[in-house]
């Protein structure tokens, strides 16, 4: 399957939520994807298909009909292969203020699905009940073609337990600046970090991290890639950091909270929806939506 082709399945397989609020910038989205994991503040992996919108998109898990919603809708499985982030020329996050350009045999290997590219992040929890992350990464591992093919439970440890199962070597993401080597070792499962930037506020670093001892030749490999940081002010919790294709989409918005679909191209599919709805109404747009995808792009 060539790029284009792998573009266009993903595009047919994410449909995107994107909800705009009082913030400039945009929110976290959910995908309504089929087989494309997301998880909850607790981790929880939870993916909706086109076949199961029984449950909720992420940002709408604390919508008072979410206790009537039978769980049937999230049973099943998806393909690892599925999570997996495509071979770019370049890696461009605006939210991050980060863009890279991997090296032809690493990107080579992606494509080949020999390496899987995976984006993680994880919050911390203040007293005062204010959240923030603790940090965003993309994930590079060694993977095997069994593993790509892997059917996982979209529900429970399973997805967790693949991630452990892989041979992470690198990782590049931003990280809160007051952890420690010691922690970022437990975190990336790697000991060699090097900051590239800091946040314009000091509170998160900008790091790349692998492991020259035990994993030399990836190490070297991912010492070639390219970078073009222009570090943000901060590192807001209400801003989807993977965001990389939404662009000018505030124009002409007069009301908060507005609900779009896009797909993972960044293209509007549906008409704007304004303020907040129930769990019911989200299920009937949801489901309009997906039926009108055109028959070409099927």
């Amino acid at each position: 399957m060539n790029d284009q082709e792998t573009l266009k399945r993903k595009r047919l397989t994410r449909i995107i939520t994107v909800v705009l609020t009082l913030c400039l910038l945009v929110t976290p989205y959910s995908a309504l994807a089929e087989s494309i994991p997301a998880q909850d503040m607790a981790g929880q992996n939870i993916v909706l298909d086109e076949d199961s919108l029984d449950g909720p998109p992420p940002q709408l898990l604390n919508d008072p009909d979410l206790a009537k919603m039978e769980p049937g809708g999230l049973d099943g499985t998806f393909t690892a292969q599925d999570i997996l982030w495509p071979k770019e020329d370049e890696y461009v996050f605006p939210n991050l203020g980060l863009k890279f350009k991997l090296n032809k045999k690493v990107l080579k290997a992606i494509d080949k699905q020999n390496y899987a590219l995976i984006d993680d992040m994880a919050f911390d929890d203040h007293a005062d009940g204010a959240i923030e992350y603790k940090y965003v990464m993309m994930t590079f591992s060694k993977m095997t073609q069994k593993q790509a093919q892997e059917e996982i439970q979209k529900i429970g440890m399973g997805f967790q337990n693949w991630l452990k199962s892989l041979d992470r070597f690198a990782t590049l993401g931003l990280f809160k600046a007051s952890l420690t080597d010691k922690e970022l070792n437990e975190i990336t499962g790697l000991k060699d970090h090097k900051e590239l930037a800091t946040t314009q506020d000091g509170q998160y670093r900008y790091i790349l991290s692998t492991d020259s001892k035990n994993r030399k030749k990836e190490a070297k490999l991912m010492a070639k890639t390219e970078f073009d940081i222009e570090p943000i002010e901060e590192l807001r919790a209400d801003c989807d950091p993977w965001a990389n294709r939404l662009y000018g989409l505030l124009d002409d918005i007069i009301a908060f909270p507005v609900t779009f679909f896009v797909d993972q191209e960044g293209q509007v599919i549906s008409e704007e929806y304004s303020g907040s709805k129930t769990l019911a109404e989200w299920k009937e747009i949801a489901e309009k939506v997906l039926a009108d995808v055109s028959p070409e792009e099927k």
